[in-house]
């Protein structure tokens, strides 16, 4: 994997490239999208809540927009909030708490402890260049929540992608390697062992959102997933209940206590 300043070129890049587009952070647009309504859920009226590694605000406005809240995007490309905060002088009208963005860093963050009722970060651990920045960021997060605070980490999981290509073999099928050069996915048994015996967090769930979809997409073969697609079913696998634990784009959904 290259150096945080390789993965920070490339997230400029991707402004220039991709400007306030949702595929700016994920070209895969249907999951942009999933991922965007999976986290809604677990979001609450009136809360404080920080979307770190917001990019270029995407996200973060559509949930503005949805919930009356207060809240702050923060990311460490310069570029990214600029662009996000040129989206939202334009959206402003239609976000029914508040919302503001501003350059930060996951690794040294410089927000008041004890102060949010829920973290997110959508794809942004996995940039990282080590598990123990991971961590250490992990541990940042669970520092500015507020006891009893919900962490929606949605990040890319490997233990997914090998139970994908396990299958795959069977299916005399080639395997797949989904992560790009720069992320860092996670192998779920030690995150959860390494978090939960070095911060305050508890794992409370998994949400395998993204499930039926890779499941189509990435293991049937691809004459199937086409048919599928193409006869806008598409929009089904996401309504139907989640079978399996296929999707390697997940919501870990960690609790914060102090009293353990």
């Amino acid at each position: 994997m290259s150096n945080g300043s390789d993965i920070e070129q490339f997230w400029r890049n991707r402004v220039d490239i991709y400007g306030s587009s949702s595929r700016a952070t994920l070209r895969e647009t249907a999951v942009r999208s999933a991922e965007i309504s999976t986290i809604k859920k677990y979001l609450k009226e009136s809360q404080r809540i920080v979307d770190i590694g917001c990019g270029n605000g995407f996200s973060t406005i559509q949930w503005a927009k949805a919930i009356k809240g207060e809240f702050l995007g923060i990311d460490y490309v310069k570029e990214m909030i600029d662009v996000a905060n040129s989206e939202l002088s334009q959206h402003s009208p239609s976000i029914r708490g508040t919302l503001r963005f501003e350059v930060g860093d996951i690794r040294f963050l410089d927000l008041k402890k004890n102060t949010f009722d829920a973290a997110i970060t959508e794809r942004c651990l996995q940039n990282l260049t080590s598990f123990e920045q991971q961590i250490s960021a992990i541990k940042n997060i669970s520092n500015i929540l507020k006891d009893n605070a919900l962490f929606l980490m949605l990040e890319c999981s490997k233990t997914a992608v090998e139970k994908i290509n396990h299958i795959r073999e069977k299916l005399h099928r080639p395997k797949i390697d989904p992560t790009p050069w720069h992320n860092l996915f996670f192998q779920d048994d030690i995150l959860i062992q390494n978090v939960e015996s070095m911060t305050d967090f508890r794992l409370q769930k998994i949400d395998n959102f993204a499930s039926n979809y890779i499941f189509a997409t990435r293991v049937l073969p691809s004459i199937i997933s086409r048919i599928i697609l193409k006869a806008r079913l598409g929009n089904i696998l996401w309504r139907v209940p989640q079978f399996g634990k296929w999707g390697y784009f997940k919501l870990y959904i960690w609790q914060k206590s102090s009293f353990i």
